[in-house]
Formats: C-alpha cells, sequence, structure tokens
C-alpha cells in the first residue's frame, strides 16, 4: 500500500518496505583509512567521491553490506533505496541526522513506524546537506588549492573494475566531496542489543578525517619500509656499535696504563754468575765490555798454570 505525502508516493506497506532491507549490522564495522584517504574521481573528472563513485563502483571494503554480497549491489540501482535494520552506525560514523515519519531515498519515501529509529551515519568529516533529499546522501569540502589523492575506475570488460594507479590533483576552487553514508533502523526492542555491541569497542577510529592533503611517501620513508629498519631503528644500532667501541677501547688503554705505571718492579732479576767458587751478581742491566784480542791477562797478573796432583 501507498499513499501520497506532499507530491511523492509514500510506501506504507510493511512487506514492501522490508524489501529494501539488506539486513543487520549488529557489530561495529570499521573501514580502512585508505577509504577517505584516496578519493574516487569519475571519468569526466567532474565529481569527487568517498566510499564509492558513479556508475555502480565502490570499495567492498568501505561500507557494511549486511546479508548481501558484492555482486548483489553492483547494480547502480541497488543504491538508489535501502536501509539495515536493526543496524548500528559504523565506528567513528557519526549520527548526522534522525528521520522521523518517513526516510526519504531516491524514489518514493518509506514510512517510518511510530517505534522505529532511524539516522543517517556519515563518515568522519562528512555532513548531512539539509536539501540532499537522499537518505543516505553525505558531503565534506575540499578547500582550495587542496592537494588530494584519487583513483579512476575503468569497467572491465566481463565484470569488474580497473582502478589504475592513484593519482593527485588540486582545485581552484572549493569543491564538494559526496560520501556515501549507511542508514540504519531499529526498534525499541532492539535497543539493548545493540548498545551491547556498541560497547564491545572503543571509539578509537572516531579521530578518523578527511585527509587535508594527502601526499606520497617521501623517499626516506619508501627506503626504510624496504629496508626493514626504520630510521630510529639504525640510529639505535649505530649508537650501540659506538659505545662497545669505547668501551673496548678504554679498556685498552687502562691495561697499558697499568702496565707502564709498574716500571722496574716488573724488570728480570740479577744474574748470580759463579767461578773459582766466588759469585759475582751480575745486574740484569749492566753493560758488556769486550776485551782487546792483543792484551795477556795472564802475564799482567803473573799467573801460571798449578799442576794437580
Amino acid at each position: 500500500m501507498s499513499k501520497t505525502s506532499s507530491s511523492q508516493t509514500l510506501i506504507t506497506d510493511p512487506a514492501s518496505i522490508a524489501k529494501y532491507n539488506r539486513g543487520p549490522i549488529t557489530t561495529l564495522f570499521k573501514q580502512p583509512t585508505s577509504c577517505l584517504s584516496t578519493l574516487t574521481q569519475d571519468p569526466n573528472k567532474k565529481s569527487i567521491y568517498a566510499v564509492h563513485g558513479i556508475s555502480g563502483y565502490f570499495d567492498q571494503a568501505c561500507l557494511p553490506l549486511g546479508i548481501l554480497q558484492h555482486g548483489d549491489v553492483t547494480a547502480v540501482s541497488a543504491w538508489w533505496t535501502y536501509y539495515n535494520s536493526p543496524a548500528i552506525c559504523p565506528s567513528g560514523w557519526t549520527e548526522a541526522v534522525t528521520f522521523s515519519k518517513e526516510l526519504p531515498v531516491n524514489g518514493p519515501p518509506l514510512q517510518l513506524g511510530s517505534d522505529t529509529s532511524a539516522v543517517c551515519c556519515c563518515p568522519p568529516s562528512f555532513t548531512y546537506p539539509v536539501s540532499a533529499g537522499n537518505g543516505h546522501a553525505c558531503a565534506s569540502m575540499i578547500s582550495q588549492s587542496q592537494v588530494i589523492n584519487y583513483i579512476s575506475p575503468i569497467p572491465r570488460d566481463g565484470g569488474g573494475w580497473n582502478t589504475g594507479e592513484v593519482s593527485q590533483t588540486s582545485f581552484s576552487l572549493p569543491s564538494s566531496v559526496a560520501g556515501h553514508g549507511i542508514v540504519v533502523m531499529w526498534q525499541k526492542s532492539d535497543e539493548s542489543a545493540l548498545k551491547a555491541a556498541a560497547e564491545t569497542t572503543t571509539s578509537a577510529s572516531a579521530s578518523q578525517t578527511l585527509i587535508p592533503s594527502p601526499t606520497k611517501p617521501s623517499d626516506s620513508q619508501t627506503k626504510d619500509s624496504n629496508d626493514g629498519l626504520s630510521t630510529g631503528s639504525k640510529i639505535g644500532i649505530g649508537v650501540v656499535v659506538v659505545l662497545v667501541i669505547v668501551i673496548v677501547g678504554a679498556i685498552i688503554f687502562l691495561l697499558w696504563l697499568r702496565k707502564a705505571r709498574a716500571g722496574p718492579a716488573n724488570r728480570p732479576a740479577p744474574v748470580e754468575l759463579s767461578a773459582m767458587g766466588y759469585k759475582y751478581e751480575v745486574p740484569a742491566t749492566s753493560p758488556s765490555y769486550e776485551l782487546p784480542g792483543s792484551h795477556d791477562t795472564r802475564a799482567a797478573n803473573n799467573w801460571a798454570p798449578h799442576e794437580l796432583r
């Protein structure tokens, strides 16, 4: 059943409304940071999107699908009218707008029961435009001369998309970014279960925002990642090596200094010589003398051999 609301036909039949339900989201979905740091530009370079793009393209890692599979939502019309129930917003996303009585969609609006709550969840730094007229429309702004990373997906023959390389561009004037929101609904009877699910995850991802000027990694960052060691780790290793060298050098110097200070105490002891029953001490350091070859010591001392008897 349907009835007219303003100039549009309002869908009121519960069975017809339930057909647009993509199923429950009872655990906190967390999207990768790349969903907002790398945007999508349509082939005509006229519009910029976050999380999704034109002609049915979207990154399945960036949006919860409930009970559906990727192949169930590849058609453009699959994104016109839908909601998830019972469901909670993805982690870090905000309840940008609350709907009452009816849910605006890309088509006839859906009537909401008195015990039904419905909100549009928008990604961090995105808001719900007042004049959107579409339940899952979120938007953000790119400032003048802001540099952004983007891809331009092109359909492949046989299905799928070729996203190509990540490029950079900037805009001479402030421009809007269209972000795909998630419409979630729940009944009063679902609130306790959804509250428990939300409390199981912290709000750590709430700080994620549309990056002001995303840039490519610097050469030093790329080199560090390729080498397997960060710059800090390399500096730490260098400091340790220098300390080891200093310590070893200090030990060697102290040993040398100790030996030098010992002096005469380490010199050899005097040598005792024995001849004819007499002992003479010759200092180990006494100089040597050479006797002339022509000098007859026997004559000089009236020395003569004695015959032994």
